[in-house]
């Protein structure tokens, strides 16, 4: 690990986290609640925050770490395929999970389920891309 990857961690979680609250805060936050089934005391409110931080910066450094000592993926075409890939597994995986062991939804889950997936895809396609930037403009220096 080095410094490059700590700084494109940093910048990952910090895209990942303002588009997560772009895309389901602001525009799916009806669609969500609207499929999501109601059990009283499952949401925290207010959403813990550092929480959501942390979450997205341990998934920016794995990406970050993957990009930079295995992949040398530098670019932003390559980073936005690899981030799509890898974050739209992620989030397929824990969806799968989620629907194995709770309720979480009102009657047929598989729309949001791929709605989440494909956002969160496309969340990844641009902090991927950011991160790959940040490694390839970090290298040549």
């Amino acid at each position: 690990m080095n410094l490059r990857t700590i700084v494109a961690a940093i910048a990952g979680a910090i895209v990942m986290f303002l588009l997560g609250f772009l895309f389901f805060a602001v525009l799916l936050e009806s669609f969500f609640k609207e499929h999501m089934a109601q059990h009283s005391g499952l949401m925290a409110e207010p959403p813990r925050f550092v929480f959501i931080f942390l979450w997205n910066f341990v998934l920016c450094w794995l990406l970050a770490f993957i990009f930079d000592s295995w992949a040398s993926i530098k670019t932003l075409a390559a980073g936005a395929k690899g981030g799509a890939m890898f974050f739209g597994a992620i989030t397929l995986g824990v969806q799968f999970s989620n629907y194995a062991f709770m309720n979480m939804y009102k009657g047929d889950p598989w729309l949001p389920m791929l709605v989440d997936v494909v956002v969160v895809a496309v969340m990844g396609a641009i902090t991927g891309g950011i991160i790959a930037l940040i490694l390839g403009k970090m290298s040549k220096g």
